[in-house]
């Protein structure tokens, strides 16, 4: 008995040590920012953080539409012509960081896509030489380019040849002459970092309509790969991006949708879906019900390079708010109750990209084509 009571004494002593713990440590304690600071000398608007090095949209000496490779740390720039004819436009660049995928349109308006694969060091002075490879038309100036890791196959939308002109996903790996047909009825797709799972947009395959108006009436679904089966992740009027969405390690997806309320104002929702436990979970960004743009660019949810956070721009002002300076809502995988993050200084404006853990970079307001850009760098804890 004196041994039982001695066990529960230091069982009860354990207990109290492990409760002083957690009051000692808050865990999940709310997002907060520890800093902001504001990075000048930005050729344009960013599209893409690769490691140290940011894709920017610019213009180069002679004022013509350029790609341009900016190093922050130094300001170095070193600006691309895009495309065969110098008039593409860009589309994204591979998980390699390296080769770069635009639209070119040709002398019959055909649209066609073409990459280039930029060599692992870069000149020392003056612009890329680089030459175009022409690949396959496409009927979408907007074919919604998703890559796998290996940076030489893709997935992109289009049009399929049938009486219906049905939109359909297609994959093409580079040196093939044709594409494939991967998914029928489905548009707008996203692949998983890992590969074997892709979300899209569903098709009503009777009727399929403008493919500009699918996601008012289909939801998102997901293909599986690996379990082989296709199922339904998120309502109707949910975008599903170009990029981001996916979590770093591919088990789940994040996308932004809209209700309509009674009042026709736009409420904006974070969905969340879990391929492991098949379990959705909605968010409510609360007062965040401008309308959305019209391509929907800032309809992304990005999570952290650690997975632990996901981070949504607030949608862009209505005409008539000059007090309106942005923010950034920020949740956990898990979905915990969003935290709205407002700008100590100046005004956040267009996409967000994490540049570590805690960290991101958002611009300031954008300025006229050719003309620098400001953008804050970001750093928060919790």
């Amino acid at each position: 008995m004196i041994r039982n009571r001695s066990r529960r004494g230091a069982l009860a002593g354990a207990l109290a040590a492990l409760v002083l713990l957690f009051l000692a440590v808050p865990a999940g304690a709310a997002p907060r920012i520890v800093s902001q600071t504001k990075m000048t000398g930005v050729p344009g608007t960013i599209v893409a953080w690769c490691d140290s090095m940011a894709y920017v949209m610019g213009r180069d000496s002679t004022n013509a539409p350029a790609l341009i490779q900016y190093w922050p740390e130094s300001g170095r720039q070193i600006p691309l012509a895009l495309g065969s004819r110098r008039v593409g436009t860009f589309l994204s660049v591979a998980p390699d960081a390296h080769t770069i995928l635009v639209r070119e349109t040709d002398s019959t308006g055909v649209h066609r896509l073409q990459t280039t694969t930029l060599p692992a060091r870069p000149p020392a002075t003056g612009a890329y030489s680089s030459l175009w490879i022409d690949h396959l038309p496409v009927s979408d100036a907007d074919p919604h380019v998703t890559w796998y890791g290996d940076s030489k196959s893709f997935l992109y939308q289009d049009i399929l040849d049938d009486a219906k002109s049905t939109p359909s996903v297609f994959r093409f790996r580079m040196g093939d002459k044709l594409p494939k047909l991967y998914l029928f009825g489905c548009s707008r797709p996203l692949l998983a970092p890992s590969g074997d799972a892709v979300v899209c947009v569903g098709v009503d395959t009777l009727n399929p309509g403008q493919p500009r108006d699918l996601e008012s009436r289909q939801p998102v679904g997901m293909e599986d790969i690996k379990t082989g089966d296709f199922h339904w992740v998120a309502p109707l009027r949910t975008w599903i991006p170009s990029r981001g969405g996916w979590s770093p390690d591919g088990n789940r997806i994040a996308l932004i949708g809209y209700e309509i309320a009674a009042d026709a104002t736009p409420q904006r929702k974070l969905y969340i879906h879990s391929r492991i436990t098949r379990g959705n979970t909605q968010l409510d960004l609360k007062g965040d019900n401008h309308r959305p743009d019209r391509d929907h660019s800032q309809d992304v949810a990005c999570w952290s390079p650690d997975g632990g956070w996901i981070a949504v721009v607030m949608t862009s002002p209505r005409s008539g708010e000059p007090d309106y300076k942005g923010g950034v809502w920020i949740t956990t995988k898990t979905g915990q109750e969003p935290t709205q993050l407002v700008p100590t200084e100046g005004v956040w404006r267009g996409n967000l990209f994490w540049v570590g853990p805690k960290t991101f970079l958002i611009g300031d307001s954008e300025p006229a084509p050719g003309l620098e850009r400001i953008y804050w760098r970001v750093e928060v804890a919790g």
